[in-house]
């Protein structure tokens, strides 16, 4: 069994925004609506290729997490699309691939990071606060499953 964590190849994209919905329909109960807002990500990855980043766990030639960066400003990135599947959870995969994005965002001299997740992942949450992420802002939403959610802003400044 062959697992690296490496850099999106064309094509990728389209199979990472597969599985992030498809974990979070199942784990979830995400609605068929939100496959909207993860397609408009990729597409924005896309907009600036060049100052993006998209990172991929291959699991012996599939695609089973990912994680993103996406220029937003002169300094400014968010993170995007961090998903992992749950063969791989909890294995130091998350920690390693947040490392990557992390280590690229320095590179490329974003010094402001931000990301957007919800409530409801307590793991990615964990994660963030290990890496210097604090929560800013929190608005409900209604519109990604038949239940109410909160999603969080978390930012974090790199020196």
């Amino acid at each position: 069994m062959s697992i690296e964590i490496r850099e999106g190849r064309p094509g990728e994209a389209s199979l990472v925004a597969h599985l992030f919905f498809k974990l979070f329909e199942k784990n979830h109960d995400f609605l068929p609506t939100v496959e909207g807002y993860i397609l408009n990500s990729i597409a924005e990855y896309y907009d600036d290729y060049e100052d993006n980043g998209l990172w991929v766990i291959d699991d012996n030639g599939e695609v089973k997490g990912a994680n993103s960066a996406v220029k937003k400003g002169e300094n400014l990135a968010q993170l995007r699309l961090f998903c992992i599947h749950e063969s791989l959870q909890s294995k130091g995969y998350g920690n390693r691939l947040l490392e990557i994005a992390m280590d690229f965002c320095r590179k490329m001299n974003y010094n402001h990071v931000i990301l957007w997740t919800v409530d409801i992942c307590s793991e990615a949450r964990h994660l963030y606060s290990k890496f210097g992420f604090e929560l800013t802002e929190t608005k409900e939403n209604t519109e990604w499953a038949d239940y109410k959610m909160t999603e969080e802003k978390w930012e974090v400044e790199l020196e």
